[in-house]
């Protein structure tokens, strides 16, 4: 079993590309960019944890012969809160746009995440954890300031 959190990356939707669209619409409102601060997490690249399903199962740590099947945190190293990690993606993008920061509990959706989505990594066949989210997101910068300059 492997278990994950907060997925960005290529593609849509992902927290930072959701990030740039109401960045976008703040501007045009001229209002502040308003982010849940309640909330935190591990920020996992989407391509980090294809490489490491890949390097687990070629290891048979799954579910290795005789062995119960085990549960392997995959996740970025590091903690941030929602709202932390947008001023990340908009400093990434060269935005200035300031943050209004607000509780989980104002911000309506189909659901309700734990405001603790954080979980301790599991090192890997070789002992490494994943990158931390920072350097990740240096290598999802490109493409989010394409992101952003085609909007």
């Amino acid at each position: 079993i492997v278990r994950t959190a907060w997925l960005f990356g290529p593609g849509e939707p992902d927290f930072p590309r959701k990030i740039l669209r109401a960045a976008a619409a703040a501007l045009a409102a001229g209002s502040p960019l308003r982010v849940v601060a309640d909330e935190w997490g591990t920020p996992t690249f989407s391509l980090d944890l294809a490489e490491a399903i890949v390097r687990l199962l070629a290891e048979d740590a799954l579910t290795g012969p005789g062995q119960a099947v085990e549960i392997h945190h995959v996740v970025g190293t590091g903690v941030v809160s929602r709202a932390s990690w947008a001023r990340d993606v908009l400093g990434r993008v060269g935005l200035e746009l300031a943050v209004e920061e607000v509780p989980g509990s104002s911000w309506q959706r189909p659901s309700t995440p734990p405001p603790w989505a954080v979980l301790t990594p599991t090192a890997l066949p070789d002992g490494e954890l994943l990158r931390p989210w920072q350097a990740a997101m240096a290598e999802d910068a490109p493409a989010l300031r394409r992101a952003w300059r085609s909007r």
